[in-house]
């Protein structure tokens, strides 16, 4: 019970956080209905489902970039002797810590995709669970890739300048935008690290009622692989702390 209640205030605390989540629901909603409303004037209505698919997890990565900066910040000198003042070991705290920031970016996402499947996909069968399942599972990949970043980033002075070039190559060097056919042979190679690739070529196979079990299982590796390296860097860097 006391784990749930330590969960539970995280998130409360993460939802109260407006200066995140009121800029993010407008970078959210604002450019998938404009990019809607502008490419079905221009004749482009099946192109707007390539862009507006891309576009969702781009988004995912500008909501988890802010999420772990919360969880990177909350977990240094100043709120270490808060947190491990708790009758939790400190694993147990930097865990429950990931699962707060998976739920307010999953929440985001889940709100994003809804907006865009009520008026362009109209997906309403069984592909939405795995959509949802996507979601969480991207939430997840990001969190950890981002974690990594950040705890690899010395100098926190320049963490938002080191995940906004993170941020821009990761979005232009993947298909969020334009097809990995446009890139040379070497940089296609490289593009399939990207943590965006598969999510984004997994949920334009499903608008298009095609399921993928090969890259449903990368993803679930990808997810399981960065966050248990994100966990390890975290809490050793945690316990050198206190």
């Amino acid at each position: 019970m006391r784990k749930l209640y330590f969960i539970f205030s995280e998130i409360r605390n993460n939802f109260k956080k407006t200066e995140l989540i009121i800029p993010q629901l407008f970078s959210l909603f604002i450019p998938i209905l404009m990019f809607y409303y502008g490419y079905s004037k221009m004749g482009y209505f099946e192109y707007s489902k390539i862009i507006i698919s891309g576009y969702l997890f781009s988004q995912l990565l500008s909501i988890s970039s802010t999420a772990v900066i919360f969880l990177t910040v909350d977990l240094t000198i100043g709120s270490l002797n808060y947190y491990f003042s708790l009758p939790f070991s400190s694993k147990e705290v930097i865990s429950m810590k990931f699962i707060s920031s998976y739920f307010l970016s999953f929440v985001l996402g889940l709100l994003s995709f809804s907006l865009s499947n009520l008026i362009l996909y109209k997906i309403f069968d069984y592909r939405l669970i795995y959509i949802v399942l996507l979601i969480l599972i991207q939430i997840i990949l990001l969190t950890g890739f981002i974690c990594i970043l950040t705890i690899i980033i010395k100098d926190i002075t320049k963490l938002g300048l080191i995940l906004s070039i993170s941020s821009t190559v990761l979005i232009y060097f993947s298909p969020v935008y334009f097809s990995e056919k446009i890139f040379n042979p070497i940089i296609k190679k490289i593009i399939y690290l990207n943590p965006l690739y598969f999510p984004i070529v997994f949920l334009r196979q499903l608008i298009n009622n095609f399921f993928d079990i090969k890259i449903f299982i990368i993803l679930i590796f990808q997810a399981f692989l960065y966050q248990f390296i994100a966990f390890l860097m975290l809490h050793r860097r945690v316990v050198k702390s206190l």
